[in-house]
């Protein structure tokens, strides 16, 4: 009854679609307000992964290096709903550490998933968080790509700017493109 709306917000930086900095696992890592804002729209490569449990390296096979990019895991995930159902489920597919250490060889500065996490839910090491992040790569978690055809894209997935932040809420956006559209100039 009054003359405006207000509402008031109260999540966790690990809730939904969000961005996990470095500091996340590492010690004395960078947070996501160290970065600029053009770190969070890299050229982006969907890659529709098929499988269960844990994707193995082989995913990448094929798939030419191009430093700098982001890439994308479409999975079943998207495909049966796990990625949009709203509530945790420990059957997600998720990313092995072969994987993760394929993903660094192939120059990804951000990797994704339309998953809660890229680590097994049952390994509270967090192998694939300690070897991306580590690494400087930033993880965008909680994807739903079930829209979306494998391609290159355009990302832009700015997170909300809260200081000293090892994650945050994004909201993920792919533009259409082609891998050429989008290549540096210099490759």
């Amino acid at each position: 009854g009054g003359d405006y709306q207000l509402s008031e917000l109260s999540l966790s930086a690990h809730a939904g679609t969000h961005l996990d900095a470095p500091a996340h696992f590492i010690a004395g890592g960078a947070t996501l307000d160290q970065y600029p804002p053009q770190r969070f729209l890299p050229p982006a490569l969907v890659v529709q992964a098929p499988g269960e449990g844990a994707l193995p390296a082989s995913v990448l096979e094929g798939l030419p290096p191009r430093p700098g990019w982001a890439i994308l895991f479409k999975t079943a995930n998207s495909g049966d709903g796990r990625a949009a159902g709203g509530r945790w489920r420990e059957d997600y597919v998720h990313l092995s550490v072969e994987l993760a250490r394929a993903c660094l060889e192939w120059g990804a500065s951000l990797v994704g998933l339309d998953a809660p996490s890229p680590d097994d839910p049952r390994d509270a090491s967090y192998p694939v968080h300690r070897a991306l992040l580590g690494a400087g790569v930033l993880i965008l978690e909680g994807l739903n790509l079930a829209e979306v055809p494998a391609g290159a894209y355009r990302l832009v997935c700015p997170p909300l700017l809260v200081a000293g932040a090892e994650a945050a809420p994004a909201r993920a956006l792919l533009l259409q493109g082609s891998w050429e559209a989008w290549a540096p100039a210099d490759q």
